[in-house]
């Protein structure tokens, strides 16, 4: 089993046992979409007697987990490419910090920190020890992040395998012209801007 993949299903810790025996094994990719119950103890279990896993791509998105479970993921699955972490309940930047850590050989990364049902979230701290961290980034979307421009010269400087970033609604930017300019020296013919009247992206497309 490579993939294993739970959307619109109740109760994660009936999952518990499949997802211990895939993971012992060569399982690859775990996505969990609108699936309710608390992941936080889910993660952890799989990380349970100090091995580390095959997994290196992790989706979650419309769950109840926080920083137990990121902290799981990056003591249980070092070498994790690929995160995916969209309205997750509780996450904040010392989860993400754990993720930077452990993490070193994340390529893609995607956050989501809009939550309707926790209240804390991710920032700047957070994106920070990610790409400072991940020098082989090459695609990065935030959303609803209030990251600055300290943490896009960083990316700039510290990743130069990126070919995509994307950020929306990231507030403390006052506006994406200016996170535009300051990437431009780095991926002066990768970068295009895109503008709506509801939000502001800044695109470096493949």
């Amino acid at each position: 089993m490579k993939i294993v993949s739970i959307k619109d299903l109740h109760n994660a810790r009936l999952f518990i046992p499949l997802l211990a025996a895939a993971a012992a094994k060569s399982l690859k990719a775990l996505i969990v979409y609108r699936s309710f119950g608390n992941w936080d103890p889910l993660l952890e279990s799989l990380q349970q007697g100090g091995e580390t896993g095959s997994i290196t791509e992790i989706q979650m998105e419309n769950v109840q987990m926080g920083d137990p479970g990121l902290v799981a993921i990056a003591a249980a699955y070092p070498d994790l490419e690929v995160l995916y972490l969209s309205r997750a309940s509780d996450c904040t930047d010392d989860g993400v910090s754990a993720i930077a850590n452990s993490c070193r050989k994340l390529r893609k990364l995607h956050i989501d920190a809009w939550s309707r049902f926790g209240s804390k979230t991710i920032g700047d701290d957070g994106v920070l020890s990610i790409v400072t961290r991940c020098a082989n980034l090459q695609e990065v979307v935030l959303m609803g992040i209030p990251a600055t421009i300290g943490s896009f010269n960083v990316l700039a400087s510290n990743c130069p395998a990126l070919e995509r970033m994307a950020g929306i609604h990231c507030r403390q930017i006052h506006s994406p012209e200016e996170a535009l300019l300051l990437l431009r020296s780095k991926f002066e013919n990768a970068l295009s801007l895109n503008r709506r009247s509801s939000s502001s992206s800044i695109h470096a497309p493949r």
